[in-house]
């Protein structure tokens, strides 16, 4: 997956490491807007029906779109959407269980593996 994503960094537990040791310098500011609709959002690595490991590539525009659907799909009023985090990082629908309640002004609650 790294070879083939032509990744840049890895956040390994010695990368969080080195940022803990350095994390004073960073504002806390929120940062300048640089992204647009078009660019790449995350991708993620699905076996699909071939069992061989195969990136799938999201955009910006593509994950508001689908966050602004199930938005209004999942959920009838404003303050509903509050969401257990309780699923793997790797696993695709994870990505509405972390961003649609942030998009909605929810809070994610975190739940331990047991």
């Amino acid at each position: 997956m790294q070879s083939s994503s032509n990744c840049k960094v890895i956040l390994d537990e010695e990368e969080l490491m080195l940022y803990n040791l350095e994390r004073f310098r960073y504002g806390m500011g929120n940062p300048e807007r640089v992204s647009s609709t078009s660019d790449l959002a995350y991708v993620i690595y699905t076996s699909g029906s071939t069992g061989q490991p195969k990136g799938v590539m999201v955009d910006h525009g593509n994950l508001y779109n689908y966050l602004m659907w199930g938005s209004d799909y999942y959920f009838s009023s404003p303050e509903a959407g509050n969401f257990g985090l309780f699923s793997s990082l790797s696993f695709d629908l994870t990505i509405t269980s972390i961003f649609l309640p942030l998009v909605r002004g929810n809070f994610i609650k975190v739940l331990s593996p047991e």
